[in-house]
C-alpha cells in the first residue's frame, strides 16, 4: 500500500543520513585521537633532545669544576665565580662534600652546623669508584632549602677519592620547554625507578611522588611510544606519548588533556548533528507532503473510478426498445 511504501522509504532515508552521521564523527574523533598521539610522541622527543643539551652542558660544568677544586674553599669559590655568566640560569647550587661525607663548600655559604651528607644517594654511589656522571631524584636541600636535582661526579686525584663535587639545579630548569606547547599539556621527567624527577604544573605536589605501571617503565620498553589513561597523580585521562633516554635512566613524558583534545570533535559533533537533524526534518516534510499529493491522487482517482462506474452501471440499466418481430406478434394477437 501506499502507506507501508511512505513509511519504508522514510526509515530508508532517515537510516542512511544518521549512519552516515555516526560514520562521520567517528572518523573525525578517532582521526583526531590519532593525530594527537603521534603528536605527543614527536614532543616527548622534542622534549627528551631539549633536555640532552641541558644535561650535556651540566656534565661538562662538572668536568671543568672538579680540575679546580684543591681542597681550598677559598679558591674554588673563586673559579664559581667565574662561571657564573653560564651557570647562574641553570644551577643555583654548587658543593662539594668530601672524602668522608661532609659538606666541605657550598657557594650558598657555610651553614651553621657541620653538615654530614655521607648518607645522601649521590654520595654513596661515588664510593665504588666509578668515575660517571649522576643524576640523584629530587630532595630538599639542607643548606638551600629548595627542592633540586644533583647532578654528580667523583673527584678523583691521583690519590684515590677526595669528594663529590655536586650541582644542584632546580626542577622548574627543564619547564621552559612546555611554554612552547598548548596550555593544558603536562610534561614529566620520570626516573627508571619510577620517581618523578620534574612535573609541570603542579611540580611542587608531584615531589617525591613514585609512578607504577606506564608501558614506559615496562622491562623490555621501546624508546617511544604513546598510550591513554588516567592520570595517578590528578585522576585526569589523558593521551602520553614518551620518549626514553636510557643512558640516562630517564623518560620523557608529554601528556594531553583527553577533554581538551576532544573539544573541537565536540564543537564539529554539534554541527553534523544539527546539520543531520535538519535534513531529516525535511525529509520528513517533503514525505509527508508528497504521501498526502499521492493519497489525494489516489483518492481523486477512485472517485474517478466510482463516478464511471455509476456511469456504465446506469447506462447499462436503460430499458431497451422493442425489436420489430416482438412488434408484429403483438399487432397479430390484437386482431385475433
Amino acid at each position: 500500500s501506499l502507506r507501508t511504501r511512505f513509511w519504508l522509504v522514510l526509515i530508508a532515508c532517515l537510516a542512511f543520513i544518521w549512519l552516515m552521521t555516526f560514520y562521520e564523527l567517528d572518523r573525525r574523533q578517532v582521526g583526531d585521537l590519532r593525530d594527537v598521539e603521534h603528536s605527543t610522541e614527536f614532543q616527548a622527543q622534542a622534549f627528551a633532545e631539549y633536555t640532552l643539551s641541558l644535561l650535556m652542558l651540566m656534565n661538562v660544568i662538572l668536568l671543568d669544576l672538579r680540575t679546580r677544586w684543591d681542597g681550598d674553599p677559598g679558591s674554588f669559590a673563586s673559579a664559581v665565580q667565574r662561571r657564573q655568566d653560564y651557570m647562574a640560569d641553570i644551577a643555583f647550587q654548587v658543593a662539594v662534600i668530601d672524602e668522608h661525607g661532609w659538606l666541605a663548600y657550598s657557594n650558598l655559604g657555610a651553614p651553621k652546623e657541620r653538615l654530614d651528607l655521607s648518607q645522601r644517594e649521590h654520595f654513596r654511589v661515588h664510593l665504588d669508584g666509578r668515575d660517571r656522571l649522576f643524576i640523584s631524584k629530587p630532595l630538599k636541600g639542607k643548606v638551600s632549602g629548595k627542592w633540586s636535582i644533583q647532578f654528580t661526579r667523583p673527584i678523583i686525584t691521583k690519590d684515590g677519592f677526595k669528594g663529590v663535587l655536586v650541582v644542584s639545579v632546580s626542577p622548574d630548569s627543564f619547564a621552559t620547554f612546555r611554554e612552547k606547547l598548548a596550555p593544558d599539556t603536562v610534561i614529566t621527567i620520570v626516573a627508571d625507578t619510577g620517581e618523578i624527577m620534574v612535573r609541570q604544573p603542579d611540580n611542587e605536589t608531584a615531589m617525591g611522588k613514585q609512578l607504577s605501571g606506564t608501558p614506559y617503565l615496562q622491562a623490555l620498553a621501546p624508546l617511544s611510544g604513546n598510550f591513554t589513561r588516567r592520570a595517578q597523580l590528578d585522576g585526569v585521562e589523558r593521551i602520553y606519548g614518551f620518549y626514553r633516554l636510557p643512558e640516562y635512566e630517564l623518560s620523557f613524558v608529554v601528556g594531553h588533556s583527553v577533554d581538551s583534545v576532544l573539544a573541537p570533535y565536540r564543537t564539529h559533533r554539534l554541527v553534523i548533528v544539527s546539520i543531520a537533524a535538519g535534513i531529516s526534518l525535511a525529509i520528513v516534510v517533503l514525505l509527508l507532503l508528497l504521501f498526502r499529493a499521492l493519497a489525494l491522487r489516489g483518492e481523486m482517482e477512485n472517485r474517478l473510478q466510482d463516478s464511471q462506474a455509476m456511469l456504465r452501471s446506469a447506462v447499462s440499466g436503460k430499458p431497451r426498445a422493442p425489436s420489430g418481430p416482438s412488434v408484429l406478434a403483438g399487432i397479430s394477437r390484437k386482431n385475433t
